[in-house]
């Protein structure tokens, strides 16, 4: 599999897109219906952070939380947790909505234009608005785009083969990861004990005056990924 890099990165997120779009990861769940699941694969394995957790097996109504978690296997069956904004055309919408920006364009060439190689794109009935369908863009030149899908597998097709412009509309979702809504950003550090270097998440500051204040404030964040398989203290700067 492709590593998962932190930040997003619309050309990791195409890269896993075009490896998966015509066979199934093992590592997750699969439905008949898979669009949705297969694109939220993608932008994670670009490095979109999962937001929210749950240990029980099941698929959990949200569109606030965004996760698959491997729970674990019984008669050889993965069971995981996962949330329908994972899963679910809606509601992988409204959760796109809330931490980034989307745009809807009614022709093909205005989303050419504007599309860039890792972006979700959902298809929406021309008449109704209601999206239906979501894919993701693996790559683009000077003249067109091409994208990766479930459902109906698609790998690396050219847009204007395959999408109806007369019939539909395209959001278009840009990607942000949820700490970049927040009035601060993170630098970069280090993992005191294992050396890797880490973009510690995000942490909210309650305080207004954090925002305000210029001068380097340093925190504490649990860097889990840590090869020593334990938890260790990292400390970050916030500006």
């Amino acid at each position: 599999e492709p590593m998962k890099v932190s930040g997003y990165s619309g050309s990791q997120a195409a890269s896993y897109a075009k490896q998966y779009a015509d066979s199934y990861n093992s590592a997750y769940p699969h439905y008949s219906a898979d669009c949705a699941n297969f694109v939220s694969q993608c932008v994670y394995w670009g490095g979109l952070s999962m937001n929210g957790s749950s240990v029980n097996v099941g698929i959990h109504d949200s569109t606030t939380n965004w996760y698959c978690i491997y729970i674990n296997t019984i008669l050889w069956v993965r069971r995981y947790a996962v949330t329908t904004s994972w899963i679910r055309v809606s509601d992988f919408n409204a959760y796109f909505s809330s931490i980034g920006t989307k745009t809807t364009k009614t022709t093909i060439s205005a989303l050419v234009s504007s599309c860039a190689v890792g972006d979700p794109v959902q298809l929406a009935d021309k008449t109704t608005g209601t999206a239906y369908h979501t894919i993701i863009i693996s790559e683009k030149d000077s003249s067109t785009a091409y994208f990766c899908g479930h459902t109906n597998s698609r790998n690396n097709v050219n847009v204007y083969d395959y999408l109806n412009q007369n019939q539909d509309k395209f959001i278009l979702f840009f990607i942000k990861n949820p700490e970049t809504k927040y009035k601060h950003k993170h630098t970069w550090d280090y993992c005191h004990q294992c050396c890797k270097q880490i973009r510690p998440c995000a942490i909210y500051h309650e305080s207004t005056e954090h925002f305000k204040n210029t001068r380097e404030r340093v925190d504490a964040h649990y860097h889990s990924d840590c090869t020593r398989k334990t938890r260790h203290r990292v400390y970050y700067r916030c500006q």
